[in-house]
């Protein structure tokens, strides 16, 4: 019978740390388009008057932008900033 005590084993080695992510090292950060049907209509719905419908409440104005993740409404003299992730309705105003 043969004894295991002379065998030779490698030292310990800990695994390797994983690599940064490409975000982290340039400094920059990816943003996905959380609704891209959405962004794409409210993209043609741009400078028209439109009626959007939010989990929050109703708004009623000129659509001024629209980013990956929010549009630009004026409403009046105020300016309201609305995540496309609270969207639930949007309505065109119809031209006159």
């Amino acid at each position: 019978m043969e004894n295991n005590y002379d065998v030779k084993r490698e030292p310990y080695r800990p695994m390797p740390m994983p690599k940064k992510p490409m975000e982290q090292v340039h400094g920059y950060s990816r943003m996905e388009i959380v609704e891209p049907y959405l962004y794409e209509a409210l993209r043609c719905l741009c400078g028209r008057k439109v009626c959007i419908t939010t989990t929050c409440g109703k708004y009623r104005g000129e659509l001024l932008k629209v980013k990956r993740d929010h549009l630009v409404i004026c409403e009046g003299q105020c300016v309201c900033y609305i995540r496309l992730q609270t969207v639930c309705v949007v309505m065109p105003e119809p031209k006159c």
